[in-house]
């Protein structure tokens, strides 16, 4: 530094590089040495940079912990949910939350859907929200809902939604028919009062692929007849009275192109069947018999569809479908599928794991699929409280 004769002062300019690291204020000094022409009386005068960094607000996010659980029928169970903060834990943080979804105000205790605040204190990097489930024994469906976290103060949002599933655990159930026990013949009115519901009307019809013949309602009867108009019941168990692609002395079996339907005043979840006369190696062919089920909802279409085929010396087979978002109608048929095309009467193969064979005829008799059912169980509600 150089002054020139009549100077008395020269300004020092020292250039800092900025930064936008998080630091301490740092001091430094500026030393005067080996002065020409004087003295030094201050040598040396202190500075310091200061640190104009800070730390981003903490970051927020939202997670189940044990957000999917049975409702219970009494009483509150909690479901849980983890609000993890990151980042500067220094200060405190607060943000809101907010339940919403399929899940209304009555699924929650008090009545209301739940909101409220989290406050992190500083140094706090997890807090655990407990959301409070009424428990009831309505027959409902499962219900999801969200808990959605807003308008933090000294924080963001990174994740700020989370799910939870209220699973229903409520179910009803009634059974018609009466398989294994039999009434006896002389108990006037038992076949009707035992195939009998007020959840259920039971019809069917000669040929389910003629869409201009209708379904009409069963009979109860237990003589057997030619014609649809028949008596349905046969020892108790119920089939289609009349034979249009006749396989059996039994007249009321399901066989050829004819349909048992059940049609439900409430929707239902499940639906078990009971059979009898479904024989594995029918007469000696090496296959099995077979059908189909079909599940329909209130507006007449097809939801589920299941094929099966016999697996039991005895003739019996019990079959069961479930479906969550319930169903209004059920089909049976009798026959097996062959590509895209259902062939009514049709044979498994010999280990039922699809078509074996068409009805044939030998020997002056026809054979084909064919069944009665002993009983139907309807379980409206959760499905996973049934034993079968």
């Amino acid at each position: 530094m150089l002054f020139a004769a009549g100077e008395d002062e020269k300004l020092i300019s020292v250039e800092v590089s900025g930064d936008n690291a998080i630091e301490p204020d740092e001091g430094f000094s500026v030393t005067l040495t080996n002065p020409a022409n004087a003295t030094l009386a201050v040598a040396s005068a202190v500075g310091t940079i200061e640190n104009d960094d800070t730390l981003p607000p903490p970051i927020l996010s939202i997670a189940p912990v044990h957000a999917q659980r049975a409702e219970g029928d009494t009483g509150f169970t909690a479901f849980t949910f983890v609000i993890s903060r990151s980042g500067d834990l220094s200060t405190e943080t607060r943000v809101q939350y907010g339940v919403s979804g399929a899940a209304t105000a009555d699924d929650f205790a008090g009545g209301v859907l739940p909101v409220g605040t989290i406050v992190f204190a500083a140094g706090s990097a997890e807090q655990l929200l407990s959301i409070d489930v009424t428990g009831d024994t309505r027959i409902e469906s499962h219900e999801a809902f969200a808990v959605t976290l807003h308008d933090p103060v000294n924080g963001t949002i990174a994740t700020g939604s989370a799910a939870g599933v209220i699973f229903n655990d409520d179910s009803a159930a009634f059974s018609i028919g009466d398989a294994p026990a039999r009434p006896p013949r002389s108990d006037a009115g038992a076949w009707e009062r035992s195939w009998s519901h007020d959840g259920v009307s039971i019809s069917h019809k000669a040929n389910l692929d003629d869409e201009a013949e209708p379904f009409t309602d069963v009979l109860f009867g237990s003589s057997g007849s030619g014609v649809l108009a028949g008596g349905d019941v046969s020892a108790g168990d119920l089939g289609v009275s009349g034979q249009t692609l006749p396989s059996s002395s039994v007249l009321q079996e399901i066989d050829g192109t004819e349909a048992l339907r059940f049609v439900l005043d409430e929707e239902a979840n499940q639906i078990t069947f009971q059979l009898s006369r479904f024989l594995r190696d029918d007469d000696g062919t090496g296959l099995n018999e077979a059908g189909r089920l079909q599940l329909l909802d209130a507006d007449d279409d097809l939801v589920e569809e299941l094929f099966f085929y016999a697996d039991q010396a005895d003739g019996t087979k019990q079959i069961s479908l479930s479906l969550a978002d319930g169903f209004k109608q059920a089909i049976l048929s009798a026959g097996a599928q062959r590509g895209e095309d259902f062939v009514y009467g049709g044979y498994g193969n010999a280990d039922s794991s699809g078509f074996g064979a068409s009805p044939f005829a030998t020997n002056g008799s026809l054979h084909g699929s064919d069944y009665l059912v002993d009983s139907v169980q309807f379980v409206s509600g959760s499905v996973d409280m049934l034993l079968v």
